[in-house]
């Protein structure tokens, strides 16, 4: 079964597309944008830590399309009807004991949305084991909303 990820581009990442073919033989581009690119591969999730140049990557939890307006509502929403639980899946790779919620908005981390950040990081952390440590986590999940309309809500899963 292959699972789905993210990766942010920067400008010194180039080539991201071909670094990532050249390690992930398996690899299906789901969505090329010019700050993102969406794939899928079968191969285990730590294959990812042994990418050089380190590069960042995220396991894709829910992709949203056209948001518009109040986006992170939806996004916050789906979050807190649905289970995360997927998360412990991909953490068993790599044994993230802590976790902090950042929000991005084109690029921007946001502050604000207190409230729903907390009750998802509470559902977050009784659903996965992890706890919450917003100054030195181990790892981050992102609820992001790009340029070009879409959300994502997405685990790290490398620096």
């Amino acid at each position: 079964m292959k699972n789905t990820y993210l990766s942010i581009t920067s400008s010194k990442e180039e080539n991201l597309t071909e670094l990532l073919q050249k390690n992930l033989p398996d690899m299906e581009i789901e969505l090329a944008q010019d700050s993102f690119i969406i794939f899928k591969t079968s191969l285990e999730p730590k294959i990812f830590t042994k990418i050089e140049p380190p590069i960042k990557i995220f396991f894709l939890i829910k992709k949203f399309d056209n948001l518009e307006g109040n986006y992170f509502k939806p996004m916050f929403q789906w979050a807190g009807r649905h289970s995360l639980e997927q998360i412990s899946d991909i953490n068993k790779y790599f044994g993230f004991k802590s976790f902090r919620i950042v929000l991005k908005d084109k690029k921007k981390t946001l502050s604000g949305h207190r409230r729903a950040i907390k009750a998802l990081e509470n559902k977050i952390s009784k659903e996965t084991n992890l706890a919450v440590n917003r100054v030195n986590p181990d790892t981050e999940i992102w609820i992001v909303h790009t340029s070009q309309g879409y959300g994502f809500i997405i685990f790290k899963i490398t620096k």
